[in-house]
């Protein structure tokens, strides 16, 4: 009888897990889009011009691949108010050529932040979908190559 009972708790418990698990996992992972915009310039001179923002945004360079087009950078760690926790963000750029005179530069932002009250050097890091470093290097990068590289998103038409 114990036994029975002690069984049919267990799986009272379990399906009411299962059923959690089940409507937890409903929700499908969104992936977060890099930020891009294009400009009249040839690959090498955009890539050029990203290294000169970068260094002038104090990003240290980790990788910088230009065969295809790729840029990593962590800007300097930040101190927080908690003690023991700080803050800091990395890019991902890559930069691809459309044309001979065209380049598409696609930027990520990420912050990776020491866990408060964790086993030492535990980081999460998570991408950002909207913050204010996609718009400052996007108008310094603006600034190095000139306005007139810019080009505006072509207009969608529907069919």
């Amino acid at each position: 009888m114990k036994a029975s009972l002690i069984c049919a708790i267990l799986c009272l418990a379990l399906a009411t897990g299962c059923k959690t698990l089940r409507e937890g996992s409903t929700m499908p992972f969104q992936r977060v889009e890099p930020q891009s915009r294009f400009y009249g310039a040839a690959k090498p001179k955009v890539l050029e011009a990203i290294l000169e923002v970068l260094a002038d945004a104090n990003y240290d360079v980790e990788k910088r691949e230009p065969a295809t087009g790729v840029i990593t950078a962590n800007g300097h760690i930040l101190e927080t108010a908690e003690y023991g926790v700080a803050r800091q963000y990395l890019v991902e750029i890559r930069v691809r050529e459309l044309d001979d005179e065209e380049s598409s530069v696609e930027i990520l932002v990420f912050e990776a932040q020491e866990i408060s009250g964790a086993v030492r050097g535990s980081v999460t890091r998570k991408a950002l979908r909207e913050h204010g470093r996609y718009v400052s290097l996007f108008e310094m990068l603006q600034e190095k190559l000139g306005d007139e590289t810019w080009l505006p998103p072509a207009p969608v038409t529907e069919v």
